[in-house]
């Protein structure tokens, strides 16, 4: 027999981790939108999925500690936001701070580089920044190397001292340091020279 739109959904849902976000535009092969926009809904009124924004879904989240519902993951969100606008993108800010042990500021705004046009997204009263930035160069870099110049960018080189970078270098592995070295030779030099430090230990 075969399946309904809503079985096929929520077949590809299940089939992705659980944090990931959705938008109605990933289901786009298999029904027109107004059916897909119905499974979805359906599912969102059978507690299924809940819509952090709108157009975009996720799988509920539960604390296993406390019983009570979790946010989404905010960085699934603004992933499925950029998949589904065409954009690339780059974390920056407290939150790639925090990814590279950098920080333990709980982030106010998930801020992040992008090859679309500067946007805020209002999820549930926390706010989805997306900069543009037209350096291109940014986006022909490893996302590891990406990251690397985001974080000393972000810090500024009046802060990048020997024990930020060997935190940093904590975070990355000998391959990803040779990879970073031989990609960036063309960035800001304070950067470069800083990424050259990082790789020479």
């Amino acid at each position: 027999m075969k399946k309904s739109i809503q079985e096929t959904v929520w077949a590809r849902i299940k089939g992705e981790t659980r944090n990931r976000c959705f938008a109605r535009g990933d289901f786009a092969d298999l029904g027109s939108r107004l059916a897909v926009s119905q499974a979805l809904s359906r599912m969102e009124r059978a507690g299924l999925l809940v819509s952090p924004l709108r157009g975009y879904y996720c799988r509920p989240r539960i604390s296993k500690l406390l019983g009570e519902s979790l946010p989404p993951d905010y960085g699934c969100l603004a992933e499925a936001i950029a998949r589904n606008e065409g954009w690339s993108i780059i974390p920056c800010g407290d939150i790639l701070l925090n990814e590279m042990g950098l920080s333990t500021q709980v982030p106010v705004v998930w801020s992040y580089v992008s090859s679309g046009p500067y946007r805020n997204y209002d999820a549930q009263g926390t706010v989805i920044s997306f900069k543009h930035t037209a350096n291109r160069e940014m986006f022909c870099l490893s996302l590891v190397s990406a990251k690397v110049v985001q974080v000393l960018k972000t810090l500024g080189a009046d802060h990048v001292d020997d024990l930020v970078l060997e935190r940093l270098r904590g975070k990355l592995s000998a391959k990803d340091l040779k990879v970073v070295l031989s990609e960036t030779s063309r960035v800001t030099s304070w950067i470069y020279d800083a990424i050259r430090k990082l790789a020479g230990g």
